[in-house]
């Protein structure tokens, strides 16, 4: 095969930026995708890391709103109050003695935007005990752990932005266990502001 020329490489830049104008950025959102976690397809794995660390999927779901396995459980509050802690509409990681885990699964290798809040208000509750553990959570992008970049009233934000992942690599979400049956307020969102994949060069050049 031959290589594309510099100028065939520019003009299909040029097309792709063209045809990118008119295309909006890809989101996944965990909450808005829960239902399809775990799922051939989706992105998104929902498990626990077992005592070496090792990530293991769920496999039990109640039917309802939860997976849970390993001493933990991720649930959707579908409700209409704030309940354990957890706001309506989000993600709650239990760790009971466990250590819950939200893995999303890159799809395509491309630029993303990463922003993950996880905690909140410990007196959003009707019942239960919910945002104990916040100060366990934690962010891994390919096993690197991300500091985070606020840690206030309780709750731990990350952003990343532009970050170029390839498919294939993962981003998790945790809760460590404290052997407090918390809940904790979880929300996870990754955006492509370029949902096109970028072409992966072979030795060092497009063909």
């Amino acid at each position: 095969m031959k290589t594309f020329s510099k100028i065939k490489i520019a003009a299909i830049s040029l097309v792709l930026l063209a045809f990118n104008a008119n295309v909006q950025a890809v989101t996944f959102d965990l909450a808005k995708d829960f239902f399809s976690a775990n799922k051939v397809g989706s992105p998104w794995m929902l498990g626990y890391y077992d005592a070496k660390g090792i990530f293991i999927r769920f496999e039990q779901f109640d039917g309802n709103n939860r997976w849970l396995g390993g001493n933990a459980d991720i649930w959707l509050h579908t409700g209409s109050k704030a309940d354990f802690g957890i706001v309506p509409g989000h993600i709650s990681l239990h760790a009971d003695t466990g250590t819950p885990v939200a893995r999303f699964v890159v799809p395509y290798t491309a630029i993303f935007n990463i922003k993950v809040d996880i905690g909140g208000p410990t007196d959003l509750m009707i019942k239960g005990s919910g945002n104990k553990n916040t100060n366990l959570a934690g962010l891994k992008v390919n096993g690197v752990l991300k500091p985070q970049t606020s840690f206030n009233n309780n709750k731990k934000i990350w952003i990343l932005n532009n970050m170029q992942l390839n498919q294939g690599q993962v981003i998790d979400a945790y809760v460590g266990q404290d052997y407090i049956s918390g809940n904790t307020d979880t929300m996870f969102k990754v955006t492509s502001p370029d949902p096109i994949p970028i072409p992966a060069p072979i030795n060092g050049r497009f063909l």
